[in-house]
C-alpha cells in the first residue's frame, strides 16, 4: 500500500509542477513568434535558410568553438533536413 502511495504522490507532484510551468511560462513576444514564422514559411518553400540572422552576433568558427568547449553557448541548427540530408 506504501509504494502505491508514493507512486501517486510522485505523479500529483509531476502534474502539478506541469500545471504550473504552463500558467507561468509566458508567452512569447510577437516579433519572436514572426521571425520563427518565417524561418517555418523559408523551409516550406525549400529555400536556403539565411546565413545570418540581424538580431545575433556573427562570430567566428574558432570562437564558436570556444563557447562550445567551455559550454557557454547553445548552438541551434536552421537548415531544413534536404541541406543536412546530402
Amino acid at each position: 500500500m506504501g509504494m502505491k502511495r508514493a507512486w501517486a504522490m510522485r505523479c500529483i507532484l509531476l502534474l502539478m509542477l506541469g500545471a504550473a510551468a504552463i500558467a507561468f511560462g509566458g508567452q512569447w513576444p510577437d516579433d519572436v513568434l514572426q521571425k520563427a514564422n518565417s524561418f517555418h514559411d523559408i523551409e516550406k518553400q525549400k529555400q536556403d535558410m539565411p546565413t545570418s540572422v540581424k538580431e545575433f552576433p556573427t562570430i567566428s568558427g574558432e570562437d564558436a568553438y570556444k563557447l562550445w568547449q567551455g559550454k557557454k553557448a547553445v548552438f541551434l541548427d536552421v537548415r531544413i533536413k534536404a541541406q543536412y540530408d546530402t
